[in-house]
């Protein structure tokens, strides 16, 4: 993508508002925040939440959570390629489909293993969601195709931080490895090893919508 591409101007606020009045939910706006019942179960008592600012939305109960394309794809049973097209976003080239497959067997594990660590794929790549240690979700980076420039890319408004501090929360080891990046930490898991990832390079990679 060229800079001035890297972003798209959307009116999130419009959009989500108006797939909540349309299924009558309830909910309050304060400042950039939304937070009211969730459109993805019945939701006795207020647990969704998104932020108008980054387009994230998260839900405490059903665990529901992703950006505004996937908001869109799940409320209107659309293709996320359909629902990046209707928010603006250019259809994404051949290089960015990588998928959970592919991934796995190049690290040889199994595609069931990494659903379990909440991997999934996507029209960019490999998306791999960060949670802090209460599993509060804090924003997700993709794993582009081996000869896809940068390999690496941050989802927009993303807060950065080790990976696998959820997923190590409540381990009984008395220590813990510290690896470089998300791929080293699947496979030590996998191997029954406690283990924290560091982002490689974050501080340089390219952050994407």
């Amino acid at each position: 993508m060229e800079d001035d591409e890297e972003y798209v101007e959307i009116d999130i606020k419009k959009i989500i508002t108006k797939l909540l009045d349309d299924l009558k939910l309830e909910y309050h706006i304060k400042g950039e925040q939304l937070n009211g019942c969730c459109p993805f179960h019945d939701d006795k008592h207020p647990s969704f939440g998104i932020n108008f600012e980054t387009g994230l939305y998260n839900c405490f109960s059903c665990e529901a959570h992703g950006d505004i394309a996937s908001f869109l794809s799940k409320m209107e049973c659309i293709p996320r390629s359909e629902a990046l097209e209707k928010l603006g976003f250019p259809r994404m080239s051949a290089d960015y489909r990588y998928t959970l497959k592919d991934y796995a067997e190049e690290k040889n594990l199994s595609v069931e293993t990494l659903k379990h660590y909440r991997l999934s794929s996507s029209e960019q790549g490999i998306e791999i969601p960060y949670y802090d240690e209460s599993m509060r979700y804090l924003g997700r980076r993709f794993r582009h195709a081996p000869n896809h420039e940068p390999r690496f890319s941050w989802e927009k408004g993303s807060t950065t931080t080790l990976y696998g501090t959820w997923f190590c929360n409540n381990a009984s080891d008395k220590y813990v490895v510290l690896v470089e990046g998300e791929s080293d930490c699947h496979c030590a898991w996998t191997n029954e090893i406690v283990a924290l990832g560091v982002p490689r390079c974050y501080q340089l990679q390219k952050r994407i919508c």
